[in-house]
């Protein structure tokens, strides 16, 4: 700033109002350590020096008033700059996230720090129902399904308060009272203090995708014909069933159920027919079900039928001449008069094997000692 002032105009003739010897600054001096000088030394001016020593001008307490106003007049111009342009980048923030708020396709809540709905957006009324007026000031209980137990909401609160957020899937009722799915994610906003002002809760409605992803793990792990355990399933549930019965020392019976002659209804009457037959048997067996039982289609015309807790082999032949009724009941398929049967082997844990594999086995030796025998009827398995 001196420097500034120095070069304002030439400097004027030595001799006017000067003493010897001159007392100055540099150029680069601050005007705060002119004006300390002039002060100290109770003079009226100060020289201003430049690099080679030479002197530049004199300096009055009058220009020192000046360039202190030059300066604060360029500081504040400074300062208003950057506040328009802080306003400017401000007001374009602002407009993109109302832009964001008002088109994205998630849901969005904005609470008080209470949880009373402030503010939502317009995928919000598309994916729940509810219009913005008929949420503000309601919480997002409005929402709620009942399909999660008070510790879920509880888990949830814990989580927000401890460290901020939370997220995970919920299952959710529409205005219409229709269930969906979505993956919410919820964000404490807090002040510089710490203080939590509002929760901001984005949400997507994935009940599509929910619905496919259990479609695929139940056409994975059930017969696609008869919509029974397949073998995969029906190998597991065998598997925890032994575990289960080994650890409480009971019995448990694992019958194998094949369709006497099921080829020559194939051959004779087609395939559209035997499906059909498979299908009804299905339903008969299913049917004829008790609590803790559990049928299954292997493959082509063979079932399974697993018991669990049984007494002993009088309870057991009771339900394979059951499940032979129920077969034998169907007097048609598909318009077309026909006589069916089926034979059954039988196993139990823990006398004719310990694991689902040799059960299994068994079961199926059994079951073909049932056919040497005349078909239509039932065979416990026997070593010799």
């Amino acid at each position: 700033m001196l420097r500034w002032l120095a070069s304002d105009q030439l400097p004027p003739t030595l001799g006017e109002g000067c003493r010897r010897p001159l007392i100055g600054v540099s150029e680069y001096s601050s005007l705060l350590q002119a004006r300390r000088l002039l002060q100290q030394h109770n003079i009226r001016h100060l020289a201003v020096f430049g690099d080679d020593g030479g002197l530049l001008r004199l300096l009055g307490f009058d220009d020192i008033v000046q360039g202190i106003e030059h300066e604060y007049l360029h500081e504040l111009n400074e300062a208003l700059r950057q506040r328009d342009e802080a306003l400017q980048q401000s007001r374009h923030s602002l407009l993109l996230a109302d832009k964001v708020f008002e088109s994205t396709m998630e849901g969005i809540i904005i609470t008080d720090r209470n949880g009373v709905i402030q503010s939502v957006n317009p995928a919000f009324a598309r994916i729940t129902g509810y219009s913005r007026e008929e949420a503000l000031g309601q919480t997002p209980a409005l929402l709620k399904s009942g399909k999660q137990p008070p510790e879920f909401y509880q888990q949830l609160w814990r989580s927000l308060l401890r460290d901020g957020r939370w997220q995970g899937e919920v299952v959710n009722r529409r205005k219409g009272g229709l269930l969906y799915t979505e993956h919410l994610s919820i964000t404490a906003i807090r002040d510089a203090a710490g203080e939590c002002l509002h929760y901001v809760a984005v949400f997507s409605d994935i009940t599509q995708r929910k619905q496919a992803e259990e479609r695929l793990h139940f056409l994975a792990n059930h017969d696609a014909l008869t919509s029974l355990p397949n073998r995969t399933l029906f190998l597991e549930k065998l598997q925890g069933a032994v575990e289960r019965a080994g650890l409480g020392g009971q019995r448990l019976a694992l019958l194998f159920i094949d369709l006497d002659r099921f080829k020559l209804v194939n051959d004779t009457l087609g395939h559209y027919a035997g499906d059909q037959l498979l299908i009804h048997i299905a339903r008969q067996l299913q049917s004829r079900l008790l609590p803790g039982e559990t049928v299954a289609r292997l493959g082509g015309d063979e079932f399974t039928l697993l018991l669990e807790g049984v007494g002993g082999e009088a309870q057991v032949a009771a339900r394979a001449q059951a499940m032979l009724d129920a077969i034998t009941e169907l007097s048609g398929v598909a318009g077309q008069q026909m006589f069916i049967s089926a034979s059954i082997g039988i196993s139990m844990f823990p006398l004719d094997g310990r694991d689902a594999d040799t059960l299994l086995v068994h079961a199926d030796t059994a079951m073909y000692r049932a056919k040497d025998g005349g078909k239509n009827g039932f065979q416990f398995y026997t070593r010799t």
